[in-house]
């Protein structure tokens, strides 16, 4: 198997998660995996509310 291989991390929900708390989670996770991965990390909308519509 060749080429970079893709890790999709999704953010737990809360108010400020994303850059308080799984920004350190991610970097972590992308220094132990290594240059044959890589991390998506995409912001999820209105973070402080993560329910789903009814």
């Amino acid at each position: 198997m060749t080429g970079t291989r893709q890790v999709l991390f999704i953010q737990g929900g809360g108010a400020g998660t994303h850059d308080d708390w799984d920004d350190k989670l991610v970097d972590s996770l992308r220094r132990k995996l290594g240059n044959g991965y890589e991390v998506r990390y995409p912001r999820m909308p209105d973070e402080g509310d993560p329910s789903y519509p009814r």
